[in-house]
C-alpha cells in the first residue's frame, strides 16, 4: 500500500512512491488556491505522464 504526504517545503507536492503523484506549481496551503503559474501533473508509473495547464478564474 502506498502512502501520500504533503510537504509545505515542496509547495503542495502530494506523491505516493511508485504510484500516482499530484503536484501543483503555485499552491497556497492556507487557502487552497492556485496561482496563474500553477499546473496539475498526473504521473502513473514510469511510462505514462499527463500534464495539463489549469485555467485560473478571474477575480
Amino acid at each position: 500500500m502506498s502512502s501520500a504526504s504533503l510537504d509545505n517545503s515542496q509547495r503542495g507536492s502530494i506523491s505516493g512512491k511508485d504510484a500516482v503523484s499530484v503536484s501543483t506549481g503555485a499552491f497556497n496551503n492556507n487557502d487552497g488556491s492556485l496561482g496563474s503559474g500553477g499546473r496539475l501533473a498526473l504521473n502513473a508509473g514510469p511510462s505514462l505522464t499527463r500534464t495539463a495547464a489549469l485555467p485560473v478564474p478571474a477575480r
